[in-house]
């Protein structure tokens, strides 16, 4: 199946500034606990921990009110994604396509991913609005349609410019020809 993205400037209210900046921060806490928790287990000499282990860990500590009550707050499903983008990149680095995976920083780019339900509307010619969870609507600069099924989205911070980009699935079904 083929994708095609769209890419997309985000003008988020200062509330919802604040909740993209937390939920950024909590896929981080993720990702670094992710590389922590596997170098850890590999110097003891243990394999590496697999992913439904590790969502099962996710989920407990999202849900524990004492250890890390701020993860209640950030989407499940994105800091599911964010643990499997974490995985993806010690998998690629086992496979020698790239390097061993860094910890994630505050400074420089931030982002999460939203696996599934996107939904973006046209609000007026010029603007359009993605709901993004636990954030609500979101507005952007309306500038092209996305071809096809929207499928995911990420939202990304550089330097203060929030952007989202939308992947939709191209249809692989031709249109039937119609004939009178």
């Amino acid at each position: 199946m083929d994708y095609t993205t769209c890419k997309y400037r985000l003008y988020p209210t200062d509330e919802q500034q604040r909740q993209f900046a937390h939920i950024f921060g909590c896929c981080r806490f993720i990702k670094n606990l992710i590389l922590e928790q596997n170098e850890f287990t590999h110097e003891l000499g243990f394999g590496f921990t697999n992913a439904t282990k590790l969502s099962r860990e996710i989920k407990e500590l999202r849900d524990d009110g004492e250890i890390a009550p701020w993860l209640k707050e950030a989407p499940a499903q994105v800091l599911q994604q964010a643990m499997r983008d974490r995985l993806e990149g010690f998998s690629r680095f086992y496979k020698g396509q790239a390097a061993y995976p860094k910890y994630a920083r505050r400074t420089g780019k931030q982002g999460f991913r939203i696996p599934q339900n996107v939904k973006i509307k046209r609000v007026s010619t010029r603007w359009g609005e993605i709901l993004v969870p636990k954030c609500g609507s979101v507005r952007f600069r309306w500038d092209h349609s996305p071809k096809g099924l929207i499928k995911a989205a990420t939202a990304s911070k550089t330097l203060m410019v929030a952007t989202t980009c939308v992947c939709a699935a191209k249809s692989e079904r031709a249109l039937p020809n119609k004939k009178n």
